[in-house]
């Protein structure tokens, strides 16, 4: 990162999970993605990789994802949406398209998207006819055989919507060979599985690489499908809820060969080192969640219960002093969401707001109090809202 754009980076600050800079950009963004390597058949599979700088990281992760659909020999196309203030990872992008190795690759460069629009953009420039679409974060790596091991599963368990590999800890751009710690499925996610089916370790996420059957995408009924916009962290969470909801199976795939490596050296962009710009929408995030399975409702006490227990556990992990407190003043500013037209709500939520008063809640009331426009969109965020109608 230069000066220049240390400069700009840091007197840019977040609202509704969306950088806004105080000066000129250096580059325009662009809004439609440009291919850099073009082939003649229909993808069978599409995967999405969203970056903000790492570009080491990023680089191994296109590389090694590269060679395997290289050595599976799948038709494939890769979507890279980068959100850097420059179009730092473009050139391994290009680098990758030269290399011949017949996938189709395509870029887009826009620093103002959120991680969700970045991923709706990646599902609505998806071919109709190609079979599967995946996500991989920038920083996690295939290992050898990963791909052909999980497309094959849904090939051969039609009922599977989606899978996920075994997710290790690896420290830098090491072969991927190596055994590292299993990160997901953690204990957490174990202990709160559905069980086990073909296979599957079935849970109620999957995260950092998974791959999705591509036609729940064209009858996902909320128009900002499948990621909920308003999520600007936690993206995974509402699609995963909803699938599961709609009792479609997905999981885990523990079977060999099913391994992705995260590379866990810490970054400038590592969401520990962003948590101060990154905490309001966290909250958010906590507070619709809260909102959308109406928490607060006494039939609901045991998801309550387990649920609360959870969001007190990740704010602590996230250095809140007073985790229970806050967890019950989002659950207020919830059931606030769902009681209260805006103008009633404004009132309500200073009041909420005054009774807890922090740093965390007043930077979160600024969020808020920001989100008029969105407010409607917001109190549509209920389970019906990613029905799955096949």
């Amino acid at each position: 990162m230069t000066s220049e754009e240390f400069a700009i980076l840091s007197h840019s600050i977040f609202r509704n999970g969306r950088r806004l800079f105080p000066c000129a950009l250096a580059t325009q963004p662009e809004w439609q993605f440009r291919c850099l390597s073009k082939v003649s058949k229909v993808p069978k599979l599409a995967i999405g990789i969203t970056t903000f700088y790492r570009q080491d990281k990023f680089l191994q992760s296109l590389s090694t994802l590269c060679e395997e659909l290289c050595r599976i020999n799948i038709p494939g196309a890769i979507y890279a949406v980068e959100t850097s203030i420059l179009p730092d990872n473009l050139k391994s992008c290009e680098t990758c398209g030269k290399s011949g190795n017949g996938q189709a690759i395509w870029y887009l460069h826009n620093p103002l998207l959120t991680q969700s629009e970045a991923r709706n953009l990646v599902c609505e420039h998806v071919d109709l006819h190609t079979e599967f679409i995946g996500f991989i974060d920038n920083d996690i790596y295939l290992g050898e055989d990963c791909l052909n091991t999980c497309i094959a599963f849904l090939e051969t368990t039609p009922s599977a919507i989606g899978v996920a590999p075994v997710l290790r800890a690896v420290s830098g751009v090491q072969s991927t060979q190596t055994d590292g710690v299993i990160i997901m499925p953690n204990e957490h996610a174990r202990a709160n599985a559905f069980g086990h089916h073909n296979g599957l370790l079935c849970t109620y996420m999957l995260r950092g690489a998974y791959f999705l059957r591509r036609r729940f995408l064209s009858t996902t009924t909320y128009p900002e499908s499948p990621f909920l916009a308003d999520f600007t962290v936690w993206q995974n969470v509402p699609l995963f809820q909803t699938l599961r909801e709609s009792k479609e199976l997905f999981g885990y795939l523990e079977a060999p060969g099913a391994v992705a490596f995260h590379d866990s050296r810490r970054d400038n962009a590592t969401i520990t080192k962003s948590m101060g710009d990154w905490m309001p929408e966290t909250l958010k995030s906590i507070m619709l969640l809260f909102y959308r399975n109406r928490l607060w409702e006494h039939d609901q006490s045991k998801r309550n219960m387990r649920f609360i227990n959870r969001m007190c556990e990740v704010l602590a992990d996230y250095g809140v002093a007073a985790p229970r407190a806050m967890v019950v003043s989002l659950m207020g500013l919830a059931r606030c969401l769902h009681e209260e037209q805006w103008s009633s709500a404004q009132p309500r939520i200073k009041e909420i707001l005054g009774e807890a008063p922090s740093k965390e809640l007043r930077d979160l009331g600024a969020v808020l109090m920001e989100s008029e426009v969105s407010w409607p969109r917001m109190q549509r965020i209920q389970s019906n809202d990613l029905a799955i109608p096949y």
